[in-house]
């Protein structure tokens, strides 16, 4: 007997309420088996790729609410803008 066989003969004793469950799980792992690699963390979309720097920055952001590195902070705008124009 094949897995599906097997499934349906399983699904086919359930109450109701249960095939119902078990048709939105079956939604859940297709939509789960068919989303891309990569998704973009602040947009959702799965179009974008990153370059390198934007990944690292994520990542430094990541790591900052973590608690692994300390979080930068600034006093203006202009003390933040002439740390990023280095």
């Amino acid at each position: 007997m094949s897995n599906t066989e097997r499934l349906i003969q399983e699904i086919e004793t359930l109450p109701p309420s249960d095939v119902e469950k078990v048709v939105d799980f079956v939604g859940y792992l297709k939509s789960k088996s068919a989303k891309p690699d990569y998704v973009c963390p602040i947009c959702g979309k799965s179009e974008h790729t990153p370059n390198a720097e934007t990944i690292a920055a994520l990542e430094e952001g990541d790591a900052i609410l973590r608690g692994e590195i300390p979080a930068k902070g600034y006093h203006s705008a202009e003390e933040l803008l002439a740390a990023l124009h280095g």
